[in-house]
């Protein structure tokens, strides 16, 4: 049994002195850092240590992060009710997502990451084809704000969860919730 202090740290005094809480994604091989703080995105190379901000989206609070599985691009979304999609290593566009008629409150790629959740305020559940920057189906609705979506690392099993509702999991092989 270690104690977490004991491990090797990577270098944090870049960050600005800020209150990050949930809104921030660690890329599945752990190179990339992405946060944000109100309105603001900070990718962070982990290997390398460059900091970078990316963007300012108008002004508008930036609600959810979520990084591609083969690390080419991160997406985030927010009061805009647009989802962005970004090159991670650039920051240059990769396309944008619009059909919310809510603030988006999380993403969630799926494993292969061809596809993108989206949940709103409004309970709305959206997928997305990333590849082509188009809008596949409404998943879902649920009569309250969604706060999370998230795919099994295998693909089968969507979890989303709403507000005060219950969490709900779906069996994407057999399309059904399980309650």
């Amino acid at each position: 049994h270690r104690d977490l202090h004991s491990f090797p740290t990577r270098r944090s005094s870049d960050l600005p002195k800020r209150n990050f809480d949930s809104y921030f994604s660690i890329s599945r091989r752990g190179q990339w850092f992405v946060c944000r703080d109100f309105h603001k995105i900070y990718v962070w190379d982990l290997s390398t240590h460059p900091l970078s901000i990316r963007e300012s989206d108008e002004g508008k609070a930036i609600n959810a992060l979520a990084i591609a599985p083969d690390e080419s691009i991160y997406a985030f979304a927010g009061d805009t009710r647009r989802i962005s999609l970004r090159n991670l290593r650039t920051g240059a566009s990769a396309g944008e997502l619009f059909g919310h008629e809510a603030s988006i409150n999380c993403l969630a790629f799926a494993p292969a990451g061809r596809s993108l959740l989206s949940g709103d305020a409004a309970g709305a559940v959206k997928i997305w084809n990333v590849q082509t920057a188009r809008f596949l189906c409404d998943l879902a609705q649920f009569e309250r704000k969604v706060e999370r979506v998230q795919f099994s690392p295998s693909g089968r099993y969507l979890a989303i969860s709403s507000w005060r509702g219950p969490l709900v999991v779906y069996d994407l092989a057999n399309l059904r919730s399980e309650d």
